[in-house]
Protein backbone atom coordinates (compact mmCIF):
# COMPACT_ATOMS: atom_id res chain seq x y z
CA UNK A 1 0.00 0.00 0.00
CA UNK A 2 2.92 2.46 1.13
CA UNK A 3 4.02 1.47 -2.07
CA UNK A 4 1.09 1.77 -4.13
CA UNK A 5 0.66 5.34 -2.58
CA UNK A 6 4.24 6.76 -3.19
CA UNK A 7 4.05 5.81 -6.31
CA UNK A 8 0.56 7.70 -6.92
CA UNK A 9 2.64 10.13 -5.27
CA UNK A 10 5.20 9.99 -7.84
CA UNK A 11 3.13 9.96 -10.73
CA UNK A 12 1.13 12.92 -9.77
CA UNK A 13 5.11 14.66 -9.47
CA UNK A 14 5.42 13.55 -13.00
CA UNK A 15 2.24 14.86 -14.35
CA UNK A 16 2.35 18.12 -12.46
CA UNK A 17 5.73 18.33 -13.84
CA UNK A 18 4.92 17.50 -17.27
CA UNK A 19 1.81 19.91 -17.34
CA UNK A 20 4.30 22.59 -16.11
CA UNK A 21 6.87 21.69 -18.62
CA UNK A 22 4.12 21.77 -21.27
CA UNK A 23 2.92 24.59 -20.08
CA UNK A 24 5.85 26.46 -20.35
CA UNK A 25 6.38 24.91 -23.84
CA UNK A 26 3.43 26.04 -25.06
CA UNK A 27 4.20 29.67 -23.84
CA UNK A 28 7.70 29.67 -25.34
CA UNK A 29 5.91 28.71 -28.69
CA UNK A 30 3.14 31.14 -28.36
CA UNK A 31 5.99 34.10 -27.40
CA UNK A 32 7.95 33.12 -30.49
CA UNK A 33 4.89 32.90 -32.81
CA UNK A 34 3.88 36.51 -31.11
CA UNK A 35 7.34 37.67 -32.06
CA UNK A 36 7.24 36.22 -35.22
CA UNK A 37 3.76 38.05 -36.03
CA UNK A 38 4.81 41.38 -34.51
CA UNK A 39 8.29 41.14 -36.88
CA UNK A 40 5.61 40.43 -39.45
CA UNK A 41 3.51 43.21 -39.02
CA UNK A 42 6.24 45.62 -38.41
CA UNK A 43 7.70 44.97 -41.67
CA UNK A 44 3.80 45.04 -43.13
CA UNK A 45 3.58 48.60 -41.15
CA UNK A 46 6.74 50.08 -43.00
CA UNK A 47 5.71 48.81 -46.17
CA UNK A 48 2.31 50.40 -45.73
CA UNK A 49 4.31 53.42 -44.53
CA UNK A 50 6.11 53.43 -47.60
CA UNK A 51 3.37 53.21 -50.01
CA UNK A 52 1.30 55.61 -48.14
CA UNK A 53 4.75 58.05 -48.29
CA UNK A 54 4.89 57.28 -52.28
CA UNK A 55 1.49 57.82 -52.74
CA UNK A 56 1.35 61.16 -50.75
CA UNK A 57 4.16 62.27 -53.11
CA UNK A 58 3.03 60.92 -56.05
CA UNK A 59 -0.40 63.13 -54.98
CA UNK A 60 1.57 66.25 -54.10
CA UNK A 61 3.17 66.13 -57.01
CA UNK A 62 0.14 65.60 -59.17
CA UNK A 63 -1.40 68.95 -57.81
CA UNK A 64 1.79 70.60 -57.62
CA UNK A 65 1.33 70.16 -61.26
CA UNK A 66 -2.07 71.02 -61.45
CA UNK A 67 -1.51 73.94 -59.69
CA UNK A 68 1.23 75.39 -61.92
CA UNK A 69 -0.99 74.39 -65.26
CA UNK A 70 -3.78 76.40 -63.94
CA UNK A 71 -1.70 79.33 -62.95
CA UNK A 72 -0.54 79.13 -67.26
CA UNK A 73 -3.53 79.07 -67.71
CA UNK A 74 -4.79 82.05 -65.84
CA UNK A 75 -1.55 83.73 -67.30
CA UNK A 76 -2.83 83.06 -70.58
CA UNK A 77 -6.11 84.17 -70.41
CA UNK A 78 -5.31 87.24 -68.64
CA UNK A 79 -2.71 88.15 -71.12
CA UNK A 80 -5.21 87.73 -73.78
CA UNK A 81 -8.34 89.43 -71.83
CA UNK A 82 -5.34 92.46 -71.80
CA UNK A 83 -5.07 91.99 -75.41
CA UNK A 84 -8.53 93.55 -76.21
CA UNK A 85 -9.13 95.24 -73.15
CA UNK A 86 -5.42 97.35 -73.69
CA UNK A 87 -6.61 98.84 -77.24
CA UNK A 88 -10.13 99.36 -75.55
CA UNK A 89 -9.53 101.81 -73.06
CA UNK A 90 -7.29 103.80 -75.61
CA UNK A 91 -10.14 103.95 -77.24
CA UNK A 92 -12.47 105.15 -74.29
CA UNK A 93 -9.43 107.61 -73.39
CA UNK A 94 -9.74 109.23 -76.78
CA UNK A 95 -7.20 110.39 -78.64
CA UNK A 96 -4.12 111.95 -76.64
CA UNK A 97 -2.56 113.16 -79.74
CA UNK A 98 -1.26 117.19 -79.40
CA UNK A 99 -0.89 118.76 -83.13
CA UNK A 100 -1.92 116.04 -85.00
CA UNK A 101 -4.34 116.65 -87.79
CA UNK A 102 -8.13 114.71 -88.48
CA UNK A 103 -5.94 111.80 -90.58
CA UNK A 104 -3.55 111.57 -87.48
CA UNK A 105 -6.73 110.76 -85.12
CA UNK A 106 -8.66 108.87 -87.46
CA UNK A 107 -5.79 106.42 -87.93
CA UNK A 108 -5.29 106.28 -84.04
CA UNK A 109 -9.29 105.38 -83.51
CA UNK A 110 -8.86 103.29 -86.73
CA UNK A 111 -5.66 101.45 -85.40
CA UNK A 112 -6.80 100.32 -81.72
CA UNK A 113 -10.16 99.15 -83.17
CA UNK A 114 -8.62 97.01 -85.35
CA UNK A 115 -5.78 95.71 -82.53
CA UNK A 116 -9.22 95.33 -80.29
CA UNK A 117 -10.79 93.51 -83.03
CA UNK A 118 -7.84 91.12 -83.54
CA UNK A 119 -7.66 90.74 -79.92
CA UNK A 120 -11.11 89.42 -79.32
CA UNK A 121 -10.31 85.92 -81.48
CA UNK A 122 -7.54 85.44 -80.08
CA UNK A 123 -9.09 85.83 -76.55
CA UNK A 124 -11.85 83.24 -78.12
CA UNK A 125 -8.86 80.81 -79.05
CA UNK A 126 -6.80 81.12 -75.70
CA UNK A 127 -10.57 81.19 -73.41
CA UNK A 128 -11.27 77.55 -75.48
CA UNK A 129 -7.71 76.11 -75.17
CA UNK A 130 -7.80 76.65 -71.18
CA UNK A 131 -11.54 76.06 -70.82
CA UNK A 132 -10.82 72.94 -68.34
CA UNK A 133 -8.90 75.16 -65.98
CA UNK A 134 -11.93 77.15 -64.78
CA UNK A 135 -15.23 76.76 -63.53
CA UNK A 136 -18.15 77.10 -65.42
CA UNK A 137 -18.93 80.38 -63.40
CA UNK A 138 -15.35 82.02 -64.39
CA UNK A 139 -15.48 80.39 -67.30
CA UNK A 140 -18.98 82.18 -68.45
CA UNK A 141 -17.99 85.46 -66.84
CA UNK A 142 -14.90 85.11 -69.12
CA UNK A 143 -16.68 84.44 -72.05
CA UNK A 144 -19.67 87.67 -71.38
CA UNK A 145 -16.81 90.16 -70.57
CA UNK A 146 -15.07 89.14 -74.51
CA UNK A 147 -18.46 89.19 -76.24
CA UNK A 148 -19.28 92.69 -74.43
CA UNK A 149 -16.35 94.13 -75.79
CA UNK A 150 -16.38 92.11 -79.20
CA UNK A 151 -19.69 94.08 -79.48
CA UNK A 152 -18.86 97.63 -78.28
CA UNK A 153 -15.37 97.42 -80.55
CA UNK A 154 -17.69 95.58 -83.72
CA UNK A 155 -19.70 98.97 -83.79
CA UNK A 156 -17.55 101.61 -83.28
CA UNK A 157 -15.46 99.73 -85.43
CA UNK A 158 -17.93 98.98 -88.33
CA UNK A 159 -18.62 102.63 -89.76
CA UNK A 160 -14.43 103.06 -89.75
CA UNK A 161 -14.19 100.64 -92.18
CA UNK A 162 -16.99 101.65 -93.80
CA UNK A 163 -15.68 105.49 -94.59
CA UNK A 164 -12.40 104.08 -95.10
CA UNK A 165 -14.09 101.98 -97.73
CA UNK A 166 -16.04 104.96 -99.39
CA UNK A 167 -13.02 107.22 -99.17
CA UNK A 168 -15.51 109.83 -96.95
CA UNK A 169 -13.32 112.32 -95.88
CA UNK A 170 -10.65 112.55 -93.05
CA UNK A 171 -12.98 115.16 -91.23
CA UNK A 172 -16.40 113.94 -92.00
CA UNK A 173 -15.30 110.28 -90.94
CA UNK A 174 -13.64 112.26 -87.83
CA UNK A 175 -16.73 113.36 -86.49
CA UNK A 176 -18.39 110.60 -86.72
CA UNK A 177 -16.15 108.51 -85.07
CA UNK A 178 -15.62 111.09 -82.16
CA UNK A 179 -19.74 110.89 -81.62
CA UNK A 180 -19.12 106.92 -81.51
CA UNK A 181 -16.88 107.25 -78.73
CA UNK A 182 -18.51 109.28 -76.91
CA UNK A 183 -20.68 106.27 -76.04
CA UNK A 184 -17.76 103.99 -76.24
CA UNK A 185 -16.30 105.37 -73.25
CA UNK A 186 -19.43 105.49 -71.77
CA UNK A 187 -20.58 101.84 -71.91
CA UNK A 188 -16.90 101.06 -71.51
CA UNK A 189 -16.35 102.71 -68.28
CA UNK A 190 -20.07 101.76 -66.70
CA UNK A 191 -19.91 98.34 -67.57
CA UNK A 192 -16.31 96.68 -69.04
CA UNK A 193 -13.71 98.16 -66.66
CA UNK A 194 -15.66 97.06 -63.59
CA UNK A 195 -15.95 93.46 -64.85
CA UNK A 196 -12.42 93.35 -65.78
CA UNK A 197 -11.50 94.32 -62.52
CA UNK A 198 -13.49 91.83 -61.01
CA UNK A 199 -12.33 88.96 -63.01
CA UNK A 200 -8.78 90.53 -62.03
CA UNK A 201 -9.36 89.99 -58.08
CA UNK A 202 -10.38 86.54 -58.74
CA UNK A 203 -7.72 85.80 -60.49
CA UNK A 204 -5.72 87.02 -57.89
CA UNK A 205 -7.52 84.67 -55.30
CA UNK A 206 -7.16 81.35 -57.59
CA UNK A 207 -3.36 82.10 -57.54
CA UNK A 208 -3.51 82.84 -53.74
CA UNK A 209 -2.07 86.35 -54.29
CA UNK A 210 -5.00 87.36 -51.96
CA UNK A 211 -7.38 85.67 -50.15
CA UNK A 212 -11.43 86.16 -49.91
CA UNK A 213 -12.34 88.35 -47.06
CA UNK A 214 -15.81 87.97 -47.64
Amino acid sequence: MEIFLSFLAGSGIAIAAAAFLSKRLINQLLAKELEKYKSQLSAKTETLKSNLAIFAHEQNVATSRADSQKAEAIHNVYAALRGIISPASRISAGCPLVGGDDEDDLNYYHTHAEAAHEGGHQLSITLADNAIYFSGATYTRIAELAAKVHRLNASFLRPIRQGVAEYTDSATLLARVIDEQKAYEEKYDSEILPEMQALTDLFRIELGIEKLNK
